[in-house]
């Protein structure tokens, strides 16, 4: 498997409260110049053909002790088990869900899709413009901040909210995840 994507579930990862990261391949899209995610349901015994290490390693942590692609209880580390029906989603553990998210981001292929959620099961095809890449942001965090201002002498005050770090202020309505 080569251009391997992880996508993050927001949808499932928030009803669970539990990280759910997907596996996506891109492909040329039906007119042979866009490209497209499609699922990608990973077999751990095909560890091995996966071209970049970076993959193999975030690949094995999802799979971690297994040695088929069949679920069966006991057989998955405690740390990833897949969920059943859909051999393409994890979900990721407390105890290794930092380490895997600083992995996954380094990549560059880590992320999220923007696209409208029909209820149906999310295999795709999903145009790459949906992609919305994830960075591991290791500088300080963000300072929310108020300021007031006051046109004139005995008028209403007017506060506005930003967020701070290192010299840079974004207000809060443009803001587009925190």
């Amino acid at each position: 498997m080569t251009d391997v994507h992880y996508v993050m579930d927001v949808g499932a990862t928030t009803r669970a409260d539990q990280l759910i990261v997907q596996i996506y391949r891109l492909t040329q899209g039906n007119d042979g110049r866009s490209k497209q995610l499609v699922a990608a349901p990973a077999d751990p015994r095909a560890l091995d053909s996966v071209v970049a290490s970076s993959d193999r390693e975030i690949l094995s942590r999802f799979f971690g002790a297994a040695t088929t692609s069949i679920v069966r209880v006991g057989q998955w580390s405690e740390d990833v088990v897949p969920l059943r029906l859909r051999v393409n989603a994890f979900s990721v553990a407390d105890s290794i869900r930092t380490e895997l998210l600083e992995r996954m981001a380094k990549t560059g292929r880590f992320g999220w899709l923007n696209v409208v959620d029909d209820g149906q099961e999310g295999s795709g095809p999903y145009d790459l413009e949906h992609f919305k890449p994830l960075h591991w942001d290791v500088v300080e965090p963000w300072g929310f901040g108020i300021s007031a201002q006051s046109a004139r002498q005995g008028q209403a005050w007017i506060l506005r909210g930003d967020f701070r770090r290192a010299g840079d202020v974004v207000p809060v309505q443009e803001c587009l995840l925190l």
